[in-house]
């Protein structure tokens, strides 16, 4: 139950989900309508950190998170903390190793 309500906020007649777990969604299934204000940013897994202090931040201030998740680890960490993303890892930048990413 304190999982949920950490969650991001979501507009209540918007369906969640599309993806591998209720948090991480296609252009589809983006969980917002029209009109609604998000806050929004594009991340790797290598910078895990720093990505999930943004998150709780936005969250403390009570605002909707969406991340573009470019590679699959940002993809994870959504469904680990529990945060909404939206699934970019196909897109070139997941298989370009030299975009911003941390040390490996």
């Amino acid at each position: 139950a304190a999982a949920a309500a950490r969650a991001s906020p979501v507009s209540p007649d918007v369906a969640v989900g599309g993806g591998p777990s209720p948090y991480v969604h296609t252009l589809e299934s983006i969980p917002a309508k029209e009109g609604d204000l998000m806050m929004m940013t594009y991340a790797t897994g290598g910078v895990r950190e720093m990505l999930h202090n943004w998150v709780l931040h936005v969250e403390r201030l009570g605002l909707p998170v969406l991340v573009s998740a470019m590679d699959k680890d940002a993809v994870a960490l959504a469904t680990e903390k529990k945060f909404h993303c939206l699934d970019w890892s196909h897109t070139a930048a997941a298989e370009d190793t030299s975009y911003v990413r941390g040390s490996e």
